[in-house]
């Protein structure tokens, strides 16, 4: 069985590990952040298996990003605001810079390399007030961890 259909089954497992993911990183804290470090290092060893299943998750999850993005720049409302501006948000962003960044020149996954970087400088510019100074400093990290490959 899982011979015959190892795309499809890598394909629902990956999604599954992602939203436990996300999920479980909604809460950091110095005890939570080796284990949401071990979450996103595993979870870029697990898409490096089939790129194109990464690819095509990388593109919806970035897309979504850019949706929350585009609606919290529109409607310029709290909630859309708080969407963007949370642990969940940025631990996403830090792990598909990452797994860009480990994927050779060659994959298919560097053609997203533009979409995760202008949401990223978007996020950045959203509501430049001192208050995110901190999620400004994570954005700019993962920018250049992203520009070090």
């Amino acid at each position: 069985i899982t011979r015959n259909q190892q795309t499809a089954l890598l394909d629902l497992v990956l999604k599954a590990m992602y939203l436990t993911y996300v999920k479980n990183s909604k809460f950091v804290s110095p005890t939570t952040w080796p284990g949401i470090n071990f979450m996103r290092h595993s979870l870029v060893e697990m898409f490096s298996l089939d790129l194109d299943v990464a690819h095509s998750h990388g593109f919806m999850y970035i897309r979504q990003l850019a949706i929350l993005l585009r609606n919290a720049t529109v409607t310029q409302k709290l909630e859309n605001r708080q969407a963007l501006y949370n642990w969940q948000c940025i631990n996403s962003l830090h792990l598909w810079a990452e797994l860009i960044s480990v994927t050779s020149k060659e994959s298919q996954l560097q053609i997203l390399i533009f979409p995760l970087m202008m949401v990223i400088t978007n996020i950045i510019k959203l509501v430049p007030t001192a208050q995110y100074y901190p999620l400004r400093f994570h954005c700019v990290e993962i920018l250049i961890n992203l520009s070090k490959e």
